[in-house]
């Protein structure tokens, strides 16, 4: 098998790995011909409960460590628990949170 559209999705409910771990996930993953990993682990308040909220300096470097490696990397943002459509506020947020993630150098997904 040639990786071709293989990847991993970190996107489960639980304690979403540690940094060191999801780097060796990324090596791992990537010696074995997969193309691709998502950040989105639902237990990440910032994914998903504080979405509003920009990651802190630390974490927003493992980001763009992430991208930096072999796999193309992923980034997703979970607000429907809070995400008012008609409300410009949210959508603003929302823009800004985006913006604020693709300043590491990740795709959105």
């Amino acid at each position: 098998m040639d990786g071709t559209g293989l990847g991993i999705i970190e996107g489960f409910y639980g304690a979403p790995w540690e940094p060191a771990l999801r780097l060796e996930q990324l090596r791992w993953a990537a010696a074995r011909g997969y193309e691709t990993y998502v950040y989105a682990p639902k237990d990440d308040p910032l994914h998903r409960h504080r979405w509003r909220d920009p990651y802190p300096a630390d974490q927003l470097e493992h980001l763009a460590e992430l991208a930096d490696g072999a796999l193309r990397v992923g980034w997703a943002v979970s607000p429907g628990l809070s995400f008012d459509h008609g409300d410009a506020d949210d959508l603003a947020a929302l823009l800004a949170k985006l913006d604020h993630v693709l300043t590491t150098g990740i795709d959105l997904v």
